[in-house]
């Protein structure tokens, strides 16, 4: 965290921990993960920080199942 984030507030920590499991069960795949990231780029428009705080208010005010990593 303290090499690529300055810091997150508490709302945010679960989208964190999302993007975090989802690199770590892929960091031995990486010409998949690169295929993938292409593919959402040319799927997907851009998030804004308002779309961010958002879904993390959202996903805190509801209970989902939570992802857990794998290796």
């Amino acid at each position: 965290i303290d090499c690529t984030f300055q810091g997150f507030g508490k709302q945010h920590l679960q989208t964190y921990l999302h993007e975090f499991m989802y690199r770590f069960n892929r960091r031995f795949i990486r010409a998949e993960s690169f295929q993938s990231l292409l593919g959402l780029g040319t799927l997907r428009a851009g998030l804004t920080y308002q779309d961010v705080y958002d879904a993390s208010r959202r996903e805190n005010s509801t209970k989902i199942k939570r992802c857990t990593a794998t290796g």
